[in-house]
């Protein structure tokens, strides 16, 4: 019952409602879709290719399965502590050029349109796209390459995420991000005339594996978003109906109030006197009447002894 008492006041209001459920609709609207024009809609939704890849950065003797030397004496030339330090040097250099620009180049992506921000979101590494395209935007190019943490430590492994327009392009940056990096590696190394057993290592752990995301906000939330709205609205409406009935009724009973009080002439008596009166306040009002002097009245010609004079006539003679 109290429901529909709820509903018969809002349908009293068809006008607000129409409002409130506009109000609702353009929330939706505006959550969902971008508005390019008098009636040109966009969705905000967009989807993106991301991939990811794993490297193993090690030593030509891999510490993986090599325990090192058995003699207790004797430790083992390079241990993990170093390898994770050389993964966040390694890491670090993947998103800087020019080694960022040849992952681009060999992965089919235009120079200068690779967007290289680190693990907290900030850009680095010339980080900004040319134009209005950001991290968010759905033509991105994004390679990101950091060292997961573990509670005892870093590990020796760089964990490589992509983010394309398509999921090809996204796995290709992931791959060519390995092949680039260990093509640099065996460069310097050459250069510097690194023998191989001393040389760092790196080993992809399998094929860069990609998938299709769905960005944005979801048509549910804006649908949520709308059904919220105009709930708040129909609360708006019954509130306002609320207070225009009670102020209404606080002035129909002060108009009711104001028709019930008697003039103060006919006001009865409430203090102490009200009823009968006491003796005490008797004799106060004789007393008051006693001292009021009497009204004598004018004495008349009769009383006075004046003769009122003859009216008949009297005869000559």
């Amino acid at each position: 019952m109290a429901f529909v008492t709820l509903l018969r006041r809002l349908l009293r209001h068809k006008i607000l409602l129409a409002l409130a459920a506009v109000a609702a609709i353009a929330v939706g609207l505006v959550m969902s879709f971008k508005v390019k024009g008098p009636f040109n809609l966009e969705s905000k939704q967009y989807s993106v290719g991301v991939a990811s890849a794993r490297i193993l950065v090690d030593t030509p003797s891999s510490q993986i399965v090599d325990l090192g030397d058995p003699q207790p004496d004797k430790a083992p030339a390079v241990d993990i502590g170093t390898l994770s330090a050389r993964a966040q040097l390694l890491a670090s250099l993947m998103t800087s050029s020019p080694i960022k620009d040849d992952i681009a180049r060999a992965a089919g992506v235009a120079d200068g349109t690779l967007l290289t921000p680190s693990s907290t979101g900030a850009a680095g590494g010339g980080g900004a796209l040319a134009g209005d395209i950001s991290a968010t935007s759905p033509e991105a190019n994004i390679l990101k390459a950091s060292v997961p943490e573990l509670s005892s430590g870093s590990i020796p492994i760089i964990a490589v995420e992509t983010q394309a327009p398509e999921a090809d392009t996204a796995a290709k940056l992931a791959d060519q991000s390995v092949v680039i990096l260990r093509q640099q590696l065996d460069s310097l190394a050459g250069t510097e005339a690194i023998p191989a057993a001393r040389r760092v290592t790196i080993r992809e752990l399998g094929p860069a594996r990609s998938t299709t995301q769905l960005r944005g906000p979801s048509h549910t939330l804006a649908i949520a978003a709308t059904l919220g709205t105009f709930l708040v609205g129909c609360g708006l409406i019954l509130l306002l109906q609320a207070l225009v009935d009670g102020w209404r009724d606080v002035t129909e009973e002060e108009r009711r109030a104001g028709t019930r009080r008697s003039p103060a002439w006919l006001t009865p008596v409430t203090g102490p006197y009200a009823g009968d009166e006491p003796d005490d306040v008797a004799a106060v009002v004789d007393d008051d009447e006693a001292a009021e002097p009497d009204v004598v009245p004018a004495p008349t010609r009769e009383a006075a002894g004046i003769a009122w004079p003859s009216t008949r006539r009297h005869d000559a003679g």
